[in-house]
């Protein structure tokens, strides 16, 4: 549910390029910590309303009495688009690990930047 590993792994390469390795260490330590707060978040929802509805049924069920329709749908479209942005961010991860195949396996092959 908290797919940020993903995430992290196509922007180690930037990293690595403008912060160099111990830059990379400490990126993958507020990335860790914040996954931590909301993993922590989420097992706190899960424990009061257990379901397998996932996060839309907990927003309605934890909005003010006014909110609940709107909670759920807000809540709906903000995983969508975080599967696409995650969708988007594995296609970089897998692209970059193909040019760097290319890279070791063909002789004179140059990755050059945008």
């Amino acid at each position: 549910m908290t797919a940020t590993w993903n995430g992290f792994g196509s922007a180690t390469e930037t990293t690595l390029a403008k912060a160099s390795s111990s830059g990379t260490i400490w990126t993958l330590n507020i990335a860790a910590m914040m996954n931590l707060v909301v993993s922590l978040g989420m097992v706190e929802l899960v424990s009061a309303y257990p379901n397998s509805g996932g996060q839309y049924c907990w927003a309605f069920c934890a909005a003010r009495p006014n909110w609940p329709p709107f909670a759920s749908y807000m809540s709906a479209c903000g995983k969508t688009c975080g599967w696409w942005l995650g969708l988007a961010s594995v296609c970089n991860l897998a692209a970059v690990m193909v040019l760097a195949m290319l890279h070791l396996g063909v002789d004179g092959y140059i990755v050059r930047p945008w």
